[in-house]
């Protein structure tokens, strides 16, 4: 049934009831004349349904009264209702930001649809889809066909697309408004691939050992389960404990292991009374306390105060020796050189073994200052191997640069050879010194009542951008 034309007995009895009912028309309605609802705008939308849903229910008691149906054949509109709501105002077109854009992978961009035409009774409703591999959606709930309603979505370039596809990958956006056609438009995101070379899982980049190790021989090897593949470190006769052995140098200090304790944590008060954080005492409460085999030994502050050590500062910017690094060794392959020997690909850089290792010994002995007097000379002072390790790693072509997580990790043993009774223990003297002596008890409870030594762990991460071009 056509509403073509409109009864104007009931379009008068629905203006009237609109005007003095409707709070719209109340707003609309003056004694000068009431203002007619706007035809296209959002604030009458709400009015525009109202009117017609009143007119529509007018009608219909008064065709179910048995009045005349004034809609005839002669229909100027062609069957067309003349109360479709906003009738030839609905939009053609809507506003979509960055319909073409070229990420790099791993970027993303927020794409934003707008109304830009007359809405008729309101805004439109965005919905955004897309069934790419190469492309997520932040705000997608699930994987697969990814659809997020709202007028801004945020488009994640993947991590590795296989190939820079030539069309572009596609994200859809629909615009739907009640009474009007959906209208959808397209964005093409083509995606440079600019990170190469990522790490599978961290690998050994650089490796230190010191030269005085490498230089004995019967040594003894003894894997690290937290380096890639159990990575084994060799290590002296400063590894070994025993019972009963020949003391190759100087008298005994001690007969029982309470005096020979004692004699031993007097190096403390020679070698840590700087050490404010109490470090140096729990290393040596560690050593004395009985063990059953070789341990690594980690402490917090012994890392922190490592990580902040100019010689460890030092070490660390030598070992990358990239263009941008703050002390580079000249002439010298590191790891900078070794990724660059490699074409950037870090899986087949070649690890260069041959850093010298650091050393807590700044300051003097005698004077008791710095290493000397914080205690990390007596803990550690030098340090027997470094191991870099690769953790995270990617080269950027698009910008000329590289990324790499690196984490140091530095090994000495707390326990002593016979080299270190010979040079520093106890002759049997007057002049023997508490230190010499301290030095003596400690080798005896090693090697001659089997108190094992440990291994002092240090480890911690450095992030570094370094220019690749």
């Amino acid at each position: 049934m056509s509403l073509y034309p409109l009864d104007t007995e009931i379009v008068a009895e629905t203006d009237e009831w609109f005007y003095t009912s409707h709070p719209r028309g109340q707003e609309l309605h003056s004694p000068n004349g009431d203002t007619p609802l706007h035809p296209t705008s959002a604030e009458d939308a709400e009015g525009r349904r109202a009117w017609v849903t009143e007119y529509r229910r007018r009608l219909a008691e008064k065709q179910a009264d048995g009045s005349d149906d004034p809609s005839g054949s002669d229909d100027p509109g062609g069957g067309t209702d003349p109360l479709d709501p906003c009738l030839g105002c609905c939009p053609t077109d809507f506003l979509l930001e960055h319909e073409s854009i070229t990420l790099k992978a791993e970027e993303s961009v927020m794409l934003l649809a707008a109304d830009m035409q007359p809405a008729g009774f309101g805004a439109g409703n965005y919905t955004w889809t897309t069934t790419s591999e190469k492309l997520s959606i932040a705000e997608a709930l699930s994987p697969g066909p990814q659809v997020v309603e709202g007028p801004t979505v945020t488009v994640l370039a993947g991590t590795e697309p296989n190939a820079v596809p030539e069309l572009g990958e596609l994200v859809e956006v629909t615009r739907t408004q009640p009474h009007c056609a959906p209208i959808t438009r397209q964005a093409r995101i083509f995606i440079q691939k600019c990170k190469f070379f990522r790490l599978a899982q961290p690998r050994i980049i650089a490796i230190a050992t010191d030269n005085y190790l490498m230089s004995q021989g019967n040594l003894s090897s003894f894997p690290d389960p937290q380096l890639p593949g159990g990575h084994a470190l060799d290590f002296g006769q400063d590894l070994a404990f025993s019972t009963g052995r020949a003391q190759p140098h100087g008298p005994s200090v001690g007969t029982t292991t309470v005096s020979l304790e004692s004699t031993m944590r007097n190096l403390l008060t020679e070698f840590a009374s700087n050490d404010t954080h109490g470090k140096a005492r729990r290393l040596f409460n560690d050593f004395l306390a009985p063990q059953s085999a070789v341990s690594f030994w980690s402490d917090a502050d012994l890392t922190a105060a490592a990580e902040a050590h100019p010689n460890i500062v030092t070490f660390v910017s030598r070992a990358l020796s990239a263009p941008n690094s703050p002390q580079r060794s000249a002439g010298r392959t590191r790891i900078h050189q070794a990724l660059q020997n490699a074409g950037w690909d870090i899986n087949a850089a070649v690890p260069p073994t041959d850093l010298g290792v650091p050393a807590f010994n700044r300051g003097t002995d005698w004077r008791k200052t710095e290493d000397w007097g914080n205690g990390l000379a007596v803990m550690v002072n030098g340090i027997q191997h470094v191991i870099v390790v690769a953790k995270e790693y990617y080269y950027d072509r698009c910008n000329g640069e590289y990324s790499i997580k690196l984490e140091y990790v530095f090994y000495d043993v707390f326990g002593l050879d016979d080299v270190d009774i010979r040079d520093k223990g106890a002759d049997g003297g007057i002049f023997d010194s508490t230190a010499a002596e301290g030095i003596t008890a400690w080798w005896q409870l090693q090697h001659q009542h089997g108190y094992v030594p440990l291994i002092t762990r240090i480890a911690f991460e450095r992030e570094f951008t370094v220019p690749a071009p």
